[in-house]
């Protein structure tokens, strides 16, 4: 490996850091909702909204961000990103709720600054057959973010003392990445000449062939929070306890940051439109079958395996559609693609009860149904674009 290499790949890693961080940062107060509710003397909902109001920021400024990426580089994204990340987390340590909501507002404005960087950041540091994986890497870093996010506050925080002294500690960590990264990016990474050559980021939106990975990551994203939002309403009627849907969940996430890497891995031998093909497909017929197999052990591999092939084409699918794009638009594409997916996240989950309540079947069978058919809906779109990227 050369030097070059190495300092690419502790790149990643500081990057990474940095996902890590912010995912914890937006998912930390759905564990300890009521401690938290005590703490600031406010309710539950409030609480709530601390968390809520990541993705709606997302929405709004995702497409601009893009196209500041593109312009700027993801090294000022990124730095621009971490930095007011750490400047707002400061925030959370106040005694007054009202501080605390401008300081997640933040750090949800950071948050697109920071993921969607990733596809550029790969692009400029890994040789063509890598960048899938490196792009993967990132989102495994999202995930485990969620699940420190969610795991660490409920194992160590029970009053007060407790909640700030954790939030300081992550206020430390995230002002000393942050550093670490400028220092790295001015020290070793070489400057490259700033191109004032005229981008024309609409066409993201005139190319038909990102339509495709629109959709595919709209549906996705959106299946995958509601799955998780809704856990307790599919699997307790089938007469599984707490712990198990607790278990089915936490495997979920699981076989998602192991798929992040796997099937980005597998594309770079067997070819990308293959192995998303066979993830949409594996995924339709698993979603489908969640309702219909009343076993807990079956349901733990099904959504073991979900999560392998499901979340694991996200990065294949941002590689590929980055690719596609042309990597001038790489940050706007990346912006896009959360867009969509963000908008799938928040609707989706918001129709699933609605389809539970008026299907015969009593179950989320039917909206599991659909989404199962989208998926399978876009696999001959897919094979239309077998010709289009040099990697098949």
């Amino acid at each position: 490996m050369s030097i070059y290499q190495k300092k690419s790949y502790l790149l990643l890693f500081i990057y990474s850091l940095l996902v890590i961080i912010n995912q914890y940062f937006w998912i930390s107060f759905t564990t300890i909702t009521p401690e938290v509710a005590k703490i600031y003397k406010t309710t539950s909902y409030n609480i709530g909204l601390l968390t809520i109001i990541f993705p709606i920021v997302y929405i709004i400024i995702s497409l601009p961000v893009g196209i500041f990426i593109d312009r700027y580089g993801y090294q000022k994204a990124i730095i621009l990103g971490s930095v007011i990340m750490t400047a707002f987390s400061l925030l959370r340590m106040s005694s007054i709720f009202n501080l605390v909501f401008v300081g997640q507002l933040g750090i949800a404005f950071a948050q697109p600054f920071l993921l969607n960087s990733s596809a550029k950041f790969s692009q400029e540091n890994f040789v063509q057959r890598m960048v899938s994986i490196a792009i993967g890497i990132s989102v495994i870093s999202i995930f485990l973010g969620i699940a420190l996010g969610t795991i660490l506050p409920p194992l160590f925080i029970s009053n007060s003392h407790q909640y700030y002294l954790l939030t300081q500690y992550w206020i430390i960590i995230s002002a000393s990445v942050s550093v670490l990264f400028i220092i790295f990016v001015s020290l070793y990474i070489p400057k490259r000449r700033q191109e004032h050559k005229k981008l024309d980021f609409l066409r993201i939106f005139r190319k038909k062939d990102l339509f495709v990975f629109y959709f595919v990551i709209l549906i996705g994203m959106g299946s995958f929070i509601g799955l998780l939002t809704w856990a307790d309403e599919i699997f307790l009627p089938m007469g599984y306890s707490e712990i198990n849907v607790g278990l089915i969940s936490f495997l979920f996430i699981i076989g998602s940051m192991l798929g992040s890497f796997i099937i980005p891995y597998l594309s770079t031998i067997y070819g990308r439109p293959k192995i998303l093909i066979l993830s949409m497909v594996v995924s339709a017929f698993i979603i489908l079958s969640i309702t219909v197999i009343n076993n807990v052990t079956i349901s733990m591999a099904l959504m073991s395996v979900l999560g392998i092939f499901f979340s694991g084409s996200f990065p294949l699918i941002i590689g590929w559609s980055s690719e596609l794009a042309g990597k001038d638009l790489s940050g706007s594409t990346t912006s896009a693609l959360w867009f969509f997916g963000n908008i799938g996240g928040t609707v989706i989950p918001l129709l699933m009860p609605y389809s539970f309540r008026i299907s015969d079947l009593n179950s989320y069978f039917f909206i599991l149904l659909i989404i199962s058919l989208l998926l399978l809906l876009a696999i001959p779109f897919i094979f239309s674009l077998k010709t289009l990227s040099p990697s098949t």
